[in-house]
């Protein structure tokens, strides 16, 4: 099947985090409806451009995840 995606696939990249870590990152990306993978390509395009990212629930209103 193709894909109809406007940021086709080019790479992979493959990384291992603590299996807690991955399920409060997964839980706080389904509370704001975007996948994960979204966000960690949004998090790298920031890093990329030199942005200050702050990775803190805290800044929405509600407490920090751990």
């Amino acid at each position: 099947m193709p894909r109809n995606s406007s940021h086709p696939k080019v790479e992979i990249f493959n990384f291992r985090i603590d299996p807690a870590l991955k399920a409060a990152f997964t839980a706080a990306t389904s509370a704001d409806e975007r996948p994960a993978a979204d966000v960690l390509r949004d998090f790298m395009r920031a890093m990329w451009r030199g942005g200050s990212v702050v990775l803190s629930r805290q800044k929405r209103g509600g407490s920090p995840v751990k």
